[in-house]
């Protein structure tokens, strides 16, 4: 199983986060994501989190929640890889801080219903659901895809 995290985070008020704007791998080029990377072998997904996105943006946080696991059922499929995705919140003032020191441009945007369209289909649900200040965060809610098709979404 391939392991990554990924990262939300907002202004204190929740009106604007942190993006990057994907080019790899191909099928992701040029939509808005959510921060963050692969977990590397004996890391925790914490500590990946905040790895990632001090690498990806230049800023330390280390007060991230996590929000949601979504993985893969891939059993059924040979030539397919099992993955799965941890997500996180924060909220911070630091967010207006990130910049782009990889590859991959970082955008702090306001959170509008136009932001959806130039981003991977599922954030238009991540997003809200890691905004949401009524969500308790007690650990990971887990969300499974079961096939190769909605691996994208």
């Amino acid at each position: 199983m391939i392991s990554y995290v990924g990262g939300f985070l907002f202004n204190v008020d929740g009106t604007r986060l942190a993006l990057v704007q994907k080019i790899k791998p191909d099928w992701q080029n040029g939509f808005l994501n959510a921060v963050g990377g692969k977990i590397e072998i004996g890391e925790d997904p914490m500590a990946a989190m905040i790895r990632e996105f001090r690498e990806e943006t230049g800023v330390y946080y280390p007060d991230w929640k996590p929000v949601v696991r979504m993985h893969n059922d891939a059993s059924h499929q040979e030539d397919y890889h099992h993955y799965e995705v941890f997500f996180y919140v924060g909220h911070s003032h630091i967010v207006e801080s990130c910049c782009t020191v990889e590859a991959e441009t970082i955008h702090v945007v306001d959170i509008k219903p136009e932001l959806y369209p130039r981003c991977l289909s599922n954030l238009a649900w991540l997003i809200p659901m890691a905004a949401d200040p009524n969500v308790i965060r007690y650990g990971f809610s887990q969300i499974a895809y079961k096939d190769r098709s909605s691996a994208r979404t």
